[in-house]
């Protein structure tokens, strides 16, 4: 299934991001990749 066939059965919602969203994305990555880093964790 595609994703525009999925945009239009509403199954997707367009969305417009900013930079301040984005990288926050990018710091909770850099968090979980750090946690994964733990062995025990």
């Amino acid at each position: 299934m595609s994703l525009k066939r999925w945009l239009a059965e509403n199954r997707l919602r367009a969305h417009k991001t900013n930079k301040d969203e984005i990288r926050d994305l990018l710091a909770i990555v850099e968090r979980d990749l750090e946690d994964a880093s733990f062995r025990d964790l």
